[in-house]
């Protein structure tokens, strides 16, 4: 699925390690009710899209 593989891209960029943005993947967040990020990149583009701005938040400075 492309929408994985751009999510995860984003993720590596940010935590700049593979382990730390897979743990980011696959931990429940509290910005989306204590969810998996990569369940919601999965379900729908509009999903991936809440994760990628988490993401961006991360990289960028804001709160996530």
């Amino acid at each position: 699925m492309a929408r994985v593989a751009r999510v995860w891209g984003l993720a590596v960029d940010v935590w700049q390690n593979e382990e730390e943005a897979r743990d980011f993947l696959f931990r429940p967040h509290p910005m989306i009710e204590d969810k998996r990020p990569i369940d919601f990149v999965i379900l729908s583009e509009f999903g991936a899209e809440m994760v990628v701005e988490i993401l961006a938040g991360l990289k960028y400075g804001s709160a996530a």
